[in-house]
């Protein structure tokens, strides 16, 4: 796919994985989602992100201003959710992550959030970040937008934990979809939906 760059906004590169999976864990450090999954350990919230970002670069995409400094992780239409196979792959850095007693019950809050998505085909954002230090200097704003420069007409879904930034969203077009309950001491989430966008001719 070829992917046209936003206010310096492009695919991330081979060898750029690290460095994003560490810019994206100190972005979400505070993020109760990230807190349930990792606590306050940057290693396993590195580990989680990076298990992310290898998921994106097989079935999606990753989108990273050129500073490295903010990354949008979208997942192409019909790709989740991920087959049996595809899960086994990431079930090491889910371990790193979450430590194995966890793992049971971080999949079944997985799986309910999974459940969760439309089924009308659409992209899923997985992450968006962006380092504490360039918070507010506009590079989530450019991100989001060169996201949806990918996602163009198609539909578009995400969630956010209770809490979160809705309303930066919305301003993008997205809208309340739902509320949920994964359980087993994760977040409530709240997911929006972003409609296809039909252009008149």
């Amino acid at each position: 796919m070829l992917v046209s760059p936003t206010a310096a906004v492009r695919p991330m590169r081979a060898g750029e994985e690290a460095v994003v999976a560490r810019m994206l864990a100190a972005a979400l450090a505070d993020d109760p989602f990230i807190r349930w999954i990792a606590g306050t350990d940057p290693d396993r919230a590195t580990a989680w992100m990076l298990a992310g970002l290898k998921m994106a670069e097989r079935h999606g995409l990753v989108l990273v201003d050129e500073t490295l400094d903010g990354a949008a992780v979208l997942m192409r239409p019909g790709s989740m959710p991920l087959p049996v196979r595809e899960n086994l792959k990431l079930l090491p850095s889910l371990v790193r992550a979450v430590g194995v007693r966890r793992v049971p019950g971080v999949l079944r809050a997985l799986t309910a959030l999974e459940h969760a998505h439309p089924d009308e085909p659409h992209w899923t954002g997985l992450v968006l970040g962006v380092h504490p230090a360039a918070q507010g200097t506009g590079v989530g704003r450019r991100v989001i937008a060169a996201a949806l420069d990918v996602v163009n007409d198609e539909p578009a879904y995400l969630e956010v934990c209770e809490g979160g930034p809705i309303t930066l969203y919305a301003r993008f077009g997205f809208a309340t979809h739902a509320r949920v309950t994964p359980g087993h001491g994760a977040p409530r989430m709240t997911t929006m939906w972003r409609d296809a966008i039909t252009r008149r001719g």
